[in-house]
């Protein structure tokens, strides 16, 4: 897979779950809001706002880690390809 498109695939998913992570805290911030009822036990708002942001900061962290690597992976292709010409310079060249 050539680097544009590893990078326009890393910055949809990444713009995605951004989407769906701010839908998530959105939806903790409208439930502490609403009416509860007596019949339904409601959850502790610490241990909901836990399950609300441990996911994002997870999720951050393997975007984090992704782009490096998709960085990385770029870096080692531009010396690879480097050394490749150099060699092809080096053996071209008459005696």
């Amino acid at each position: 897979m050539n680097q544009p498109v590893a990078e326009t695939i890393f910055w949809v998913a990444a713009v995605a779950c951004a989407v769906a992570e701010i839908a998530i805290l959105r939806s903790l911030i409208a439930q502490r809001r609403a009416q509860h009822s007596n019949l339904v036990p409601a959850g502790s708002p610490v241990t909901e706002l836990i399950w609300g942001v441990l996911p994002a900061i997870g999720l951050a962290l393997v975007l984090v880690f992704t782009w490096r690597r998709i960085q990385l992976r770029d870096h080692h292709m531009q010396m690879n390809h480097s050394a490749h010409q150099m060699m092809a310079i080096s053996t071209d060249r008459p005696d």
